[in-house]
């Protein structure tokens, strides 16, 4: 192969690992995007957790309890299905019941459906249904209500 094949091999690789982290994982970037979430279920009763992707018991499947229900326009049919998302509530829009600075990986393991009645999991909405344990890592505690979040995948 040659020293200038080993170097073209090498300056590629870098050119590749350079794109992958200012592009991202299938060109989404590693910026943050606005959504909004709710939770859901008990506090810690894996039985509420599983869903549309198809895991019995999100504890036997590995996701602990920190799982989310995903409108379409993020779920995707299913394609998200097992995908991890970082998590934060925007201090800034809403500083009464967002925990600053505060972020949390969540998995996606179900779907949240739509109402067609302009409900926040209808599209084009971004929006997590979090479960209790994943909500109460970023925001207050007694907001039963919507709060707006950043995210990225």
């Amino acid at each position: 192969m040659g020293l200038f094949g080993i170097f073209l091999a090498l300056l590629c690789h870098i050119f590749f690992f350079a794109s992958m982290i200012f592009q991202g994982v299938q060109g989404q970037g590693n910026r943050w995007l606005s959504a909004h979430a709710t939770f859901y279920g008990s506090n810690q009763n894996p039985t509420t957790l599983g869903g549309a992707c198809g895991y019995d018991n999100t504890f036997h499947a590995g996701f602990g309890v920190h799982t989310a229900a995903l409108s379409g326009a993020l779920f995707r049919g299913g394609e998200a299905c097992g995908g991890c998302y970082q998590v934060m509530c925007d201090y800034k829009m809403d500083p009464k019941w967002c925990l600053r600075g505060r972020l949390v990986t969540v998995t996606a393991t179900n779907f949240c459906p739509q109402n067609n009645n302009g409900g926040w999991c209808d599209p084009p909405r971004h929006h997590f249904d979090m479960s209790m344990p994943a909500f109460l890592r970023i925001a207050r505690q007694g907001n039963e209500g919507i709060v707006p979040v950043m995210y990225r995948r």
